[in-house]
């Protein structure tokens, strides 16, 4: 992994964190699509941090991608 990576990888992972696992709201921060935010996710094996982050229920064990088990439907950052 070069150094550009893994800066891409931090960011991505602290954006998940901020928006709790909202891809939605990730990709618009990050000012990427949504599709390669999904790849990006697979590509740095960040789907631990999506588990980490989503309210029990909410992933069914499916893999990263639309239509696989992660909705999108939250609002954002929680206040607190």
């Amino acid at each position: 992994m070069t150094g550009l990576d893994a800066v891409e990888r931090d960011a991505i992972r602290a954006a998940i964190l901020t928006y709790y696992g909202n891809l939605t709201q990730v990709a618009r921060a990050l000012h990427i699509a949504k599709s390669t935010l999904y790849l990006k996710i697979e590509k740095y094996a960040l789907d631990h941090v999506l588990r980490s982050v989503r309210p029990s229920g909410r992933e069914d064990g499916a893999a990263v991608g639309p239509g696989r088990g992660f909705a999108s439907s939250d609002t954002g950052p929680r206040p607190g």
